[in-house]
């Protein structure tokens, strides 16, 4: 019986030496291994059939497949729409550069289709518009830089056109022109685990009307406006984020029942700050957002004020029947609200 063992271990030992390299090193081929169903196209570098742009791949791809790009032929000058559910992925983020050259009016990439993976490159240069621009659900945006650009990412465009249900994860977005990720009409998206930092005016800017986004374990640094600022959007949760060296930390207007959980939210010029106003208080009710948890800069035993004001508008009548604009005849009064965090933490967090 022993000697049946006996065999069966040398029997194993042989096979693993087979498999593996003597150093016991895996050795990793040049060329991808793709996760999707179909074919791989490959663009730049050397082999036979290889694309020179990214844009005719992406012509001649089907659902499913996967362009991959090689650094070889960077940096490629194009504005890009994808308009089919393939995985675009670049060699490596550093050195894989999609240029939109300051194109007015294009984004350097547009998704237009559901289903979309985009991952591996850096994308600049579209001073007028967006690094990316998403109107269409399900998509993965991973592991890219995203500098010179109006907006890093846009989610959703003005009016009614929706980006939902996308994951915004491992990306560095630095350098741009107005703020880094941006929301409009866009619901139910992920944005995890991210560099945001050195964009214009702010780092992440939730506003029309969007929803139930999840923004977590993010660093959001050094913008010259508001790190996170929520105005006109609902129900939108901002937790465990590293949130310091802007102007404004967190900045909420207009909006309802948003939560700001478990943060560090410090070295600001002004933390926090939340506000409203009477044309749209049963809308947007100041006093619905949440704030827990948060650490500010030192330890604290008592909550932490978060400021702000109520803009009341007492509207004369004799004179409003008669002007279109309201801002002319009537009186405005600025009244201080406060909410708390009620149990704000002793010690910052370790996010990221």
């Amino acid at each position: 019986m022993k000697m049946k063992y006996i065999v069966v271990l040398i029997c194993m030992l042989l096979i693993s030496t087979a498999i593996l390299p003597v150093s016991g090193t895996v050795l990793m081929e040049r060329t991808p291994i793709s996760t999707s169903l179909g074919d791989t196209l490959y663009v730049g570098g050397s082999g036979p059939g290889n694309y020179s742009t990214i844009q005719s791949a992406i012509n001649d791809a089907s659902d499913g497949d996967t362009v991959f790009v090689y650094d070889d032929s960077s940096p490629y000058v194009e504005n890009l729409v994808v308009d089919k559910s393939i995985e675009l992925i670049g060699e490596n983020r550093h050195t894989t550069v999609i240029d939109g050259n300051e194109k007015e009016d294009a984004d350097v990439i547009l998704i237009k289709a559901d289903g979309v993976t985009v991952q591996g490159f850096t994308v600049q240069n579209s001073s007028y518009d967006n690094g990316i621009e998403i109107i269409s659900h399900n998509n993965i945006i991973k592991d890219n830089i995203l500098t010179d650009n109006k907006m890093g990412i846009q989610l959703g465009e003005i009016p009614f056109i929706y980006s939902n249900n996308s994951i915004i994860e491992g990306n560095i977005i630095t350098n741009n022109n107005f703020a880094g990720i941006y929301f409009a009409w866009a619901f139910n998206n992920i944005i995890s685990g991210n560099i945001i930092s050195s964009n214009k005016y702010h780092g992440v800017f939730i506003t029309y009307d969007s929803g139930n986004n999840l923004v977590i374990f993010n660093n959001i640094s050094s913008h010259e406006q508001v790190g996170v600022f929520i105005n006109n959007a609902n129900n939108n949760t901002i937790q465990r984020n590293t949130i310091i060296d802007n102007k404004w930390g967190v900045s909420i207007s207009y909006s309802s029942q948003n939560k700001v959980l478990e943060n560090n939210i410090f070295n600001n010029e002004k933390n926090a700050m939340v506000d409203a106003y009477t044309v749209g208080l049963l809308r947007f009710r100041w006093f619905d957002h949440t704030w827990d948890g948060n650490y500010w800069g030192r330890f604290r035993l008592i909550p932490k004020l978060i400021p702000g004001f109520c803009l009341f508008i007492i509207l004369n009548f004799p004179f409003f029947y008669f002007n279109i604009n309201i801002f002319d005849h009537n009186l405005f009064l600025f009244i201080p609200v406060f909410k708390f965090d009620w149990h704000p933490a002793r010690e910052p967090y370790d996010i990221y």
